[in-house]
C-alpha cells in the first residue's frame, strides 16, 4: 500500500471486508485502541466498532472500552450506556495510560480501577483486554506494569484477563508470576513482527509462555488493520517448533489441537461462546456467499477501493477473471485448514 492508502481513515465496511473477504478469519472482536499523539482518531475508533458491531453482528464479538482516568462514576455511567448501545457485549477494554498531564493508573489501583471491573463484572462482562498502550511517539509507560495484571488477576478471579505477550526479556520474572494465574490470557498482536520477520525470536518468546502455561491461554490476535491478518494467519497455521526449542524448553511439537484452541477454542472458552451455533450464522451471510462466488480476495483490495472513492477496481478485477477473485493461495471455500474447526469447508479463526 502507498503511505496516503495506509494512513487514510478506513471505515468499518472496509474493516468487514477486508477480514471476511481477504483472509480466512470468521469472526473478530474489535477493539477501540487510543493511539498517543493522535487523539483526533480516539473518538472514532468506538464509532467504528459499534458500527461494524451492529452492521454484522453475527461476526463481531462486541467490547465496550473505558479509561480509568474518567474517574470511578463517570466510568460507570460510561460503561453502562456503552452496555445499553451495543447489546451483547462480552469484553471491555482497559486503557491504564492517560496523556500528560493527567495522571497516571495501575491496574492494581483500587481507587479508580477496582470500581470499573467490580461493575463491568456486575454487568456480565466476562473478559476485560488491557492495552498497556498503543502509541505514537511519548506515552507514559510506568502504568504497563504486569505485576499490577497478577495483583487484579488475583483480586477478580472470575474475570477473565487479556494482556498482549510480553517480548521483553526482562518480563520472564513477571510473566512467570502471572502463569499461576489461571484467569490470564496473553494475545499473540504484539508478537506478529516477529513472527513475520523474525522467527527465532518470535519461537524465543512463545516457547517461553508455553513453557509456563501450555497452548490454552494464549489467544490469536494480529492487530488488522495495522496489519493483514492473511498473511499472519497461515504463518501460524504452518508453524511448528523446532527441534531445538523443544529440547532447551522440555516442548512436544504443536498438535493440531494446540492450534485449535489458540486460534478461537480459547477465546471461547472464557466468553463461554457456542461456536456451533456461530457456524450455523456465518455460513451463508452476505461475506460467505461472496467468497463462494470470488474466492478470497487480493490483501488490501476493500481499503484501497474505498480510499479512491469507489470498488471500480475491485469491479475490473472480478470482471476480468470471469467473475471469479483470482485467489493467492485455495480458496477457503474448497480447503480446510487441518487444524481449524471446519464451517462447511471454511476454517475457524478468530481475530482481535
Amino acid at each position: 500500500m502507498s503511505h496516503a492508502e495506509f494512513h487514510s481513515n478506513w471505515s468499518a465496511t472496509a474493516l468487514a471486508r477486508t477480514l471476511f473477504l481477504e483472509t480466512d478469519i470468521d469472526l473478530a472482536a474489535p477493539h477501540a485502541i487510543r493511539i498517543y499523539q493522535q487523539p483526533q482518531n480516539n473518538a472514532d475508533a468506538h464509532v467504528k466498532a459499534a458500527l461494524a458491531v451492529s452492521h454484522h453482528p453475527q461476526r463481531f464479538l462486541p467490547y465496550v472500552a473505558v479509561e480509568p482516568d474518567l474517574g470511578p462514576d463517570a466510568g460507570r455511567r460510561l460503561i453502562d450506556r456503552e452496555l445499553d448501545s451495543i447489546p451483547g457485549a462480552v469484553g471491555m477494554t482497559l486503557h491504564l495510560a492517560a496523556d500528560e498531564p493527567s495522571p497516571r493508573f495501575r491496574l492494581d489501583d483500587e481507587g479508580a480501577v477496582f470500581p470499573l471491573l467490580e461493575h463491568a463484572q456486575q454487568r456480565g462482562i466476562k473478559t476485560v483486554a488491557v492495552h498497556h498502550a498503543a502509541w505514537a511517539g511519548l506515552a507514559p509507560t510506568e502504568p504497563h506494569h504486569l505485576r499490577a495484571l497478577d495483583s487484579a488477576a488475583k483480586a477478580f478471579p472470575q474475570l477473565s484477563f487479556e494482556t498482549a505477550l510480553p517480548t521483553h526479556p526482562n518480563a520472564a520474572a513477571a510473566v512467570t508470576a502471572l502463569a499461576t494465574r489461571t484467569n490470564v490470557h496473553f494475545r499473540l498482536e504484539s508478537v506478529t513482527g516477529l513472527l513475520m520477520n523474525q522467527p527465532a525470536e518470535f519461537e524465543r518468546v512463545l516457547c517461553g509462555v508455553l513453557r509456563l502455561t501450555g497452548p490454552g491461554r494464549l489467544l490469536y490476535s494480529d492487530a488488522c488493520m495495522v496489519t493483514h491478518s492473511q498473511p499472519i494467519l497461515r504463518r501460524l497455521v504452518s508453524l511448528q517448533l523446532s527441534d531445538d526449542a523443544c529440547a532447551r524448553y522440555d516442548l512436544k511439537k504443536l498438535t493440531h489441537t494446540d492450534k485449535r484452541m489458540i486460534l478461537g477454542e480459547n477465546y471461547a472458552r472464557i466468553i463461554g461462546f457456542d461456536l456451533s451455533a456461530a457456524k450455523d450464522r456465518i455460513i451463508r451471510d452476505r461475506f460467505a456467499e461472496e467468497r463462494d462466488r470470488s474466492g478470497r480476495w487480493e490483501p488490501y483490495l476493500n481499503w484501497r477501493s474505498e480510499f479512491r472513492g469507489s470498488a471500480v477496481r475491485a469491479s475490473r478485477q472480478l470482471a476480468a477473471n470471469g467473475g471469479r477473485q483470482q485467489p493467492l493461495a485455495t480458496s477457503r471455500s474448497n480447503t480446510t485448514h487441518p487444524n481449524s474447526r471446519p464451517v462447511e469447508g471454511r476454517s475457524y479463526a478468530i481475530g482481535h
